[in-house]
Order: structure tokens, then sequence, then C-alpha cells
């Protein structure tokens, strides 16, 4: 079975729907503690009611990224595309570039090693697909 996608168009709308799926399972792994919440929020020392919350708000921004990546690599395979998924992937690549700004501040060095190239990949994803969804039709 050939797991990537026939139309080139395709890729970049697949690759952000798989990394935001990923992020929602690592993000809840670090709610379950089976990852260490000093990787994630610039591993500040937290009470670990502040990381439910702010886990919470990562996973539920990551679910919402994952409908808009859903819903713009649909639009980019039918060739349509609606104002709201448009809008939606402009601020998805402006949230996704502002990760990587704010992962490079981070005082975790681990933290940046690992998240600064996942956030510049979505990032890159992001601006390629926001790009391909403005040169096709709004139906």
């Amino acid at each position: 079975m050939h797991s990537t996608p026939s139309n080139p168009r395709l890729i970049a709308p697949t690759l952000l729907a798989f990394g935001n799926a990923l992020l929602v399972c690592f993000h809840a792994a670090v709610l379950l503690g089976m990852f260490p919440s000093s990787l994630v929020w610039s591993g500040g020392q937290r009470i670990q009611g502040d990381i439910v919350q702010l886990e919470m708000v990562s996973i539920g921004a990551a679910l919402i990224f994952l409908w808009i990546s859903l819903r713009a690599r649909h639009a980019v395979a039918v060739g349509q595309s609606t104002r709201l998924v448009r809008i939606s992937m402009v601020f998805f690549t402006v949230v996704l570039s502002l990760s990587v700004v704010a992962n490079i501040a981070s005082a975790n060095l681990l933290e940046q090693l690992l998240f600064i190239p996942i956030s510049a990949i979505l990032a890159g994803c992001a601006a390629v697909t926001t790009r391909t969804l403005h040169q096709i039709r709004i139906d």
C-alpha cells in the first residue's frame, strides 16, 4: 500500500494533519505522565493543576488545528475551499510561526532541539497549504 498521496498538493496538508494528530497524542501523554511536563511550556516549574490546564489548552488547540488541516486537505483534494478554511489556515500558519519563535525563546534546551524543527516543518506545511488554498476557487 502506497502511503504518500499521489497528488503533490496533498503532501503538505497531509503532513500537517499527521503532525497535529501526533501533537494530540504527545500532549495527552504529557497529561497522563508518560512524558515529563518539563518538556512543554518552556519547562518551567509549575504545579500539577497548571500543567493540566495548559495541556488541555494544547490538546484543544491541536484538535482544532487537526480539524482545520483535514478540512484543508479535503478542500485541496477536490479543488474547492470555503472562505472559513482559508482564513483558518492563515491563522494556523501565524500560530505555528509564533510557536517557532516561542520555542527559540525557551530556556529548555531539549524543548528547543525537539520542537523548533517540528514547529518549523508544520509552519512550512501550513504556509504551503494556505498558498495552495488561495490558488483554488471558493465554492
